[in-house]
């Protein structure tokens, strides 16, 4: 059950577009992990 609710949530997000900039050196996370995190 934890998969499905997973997937539903990268589904819900998907179209989100990541507002940070690709060349930062600091950037270790995907966005869906961060919301994930925040959530």
């Amino acid at each position: 059950m934890c998969m499905r609710a997973s997937s539903s949530f990268q589904d819900h997000f998907a179209s989100l577009t990541d507002p940070r900039s690709f060349h930062a050196p600091n950037q270790c996370h995907e966005l869906l992990d961060i919301l994930v995190i925040a959530v």
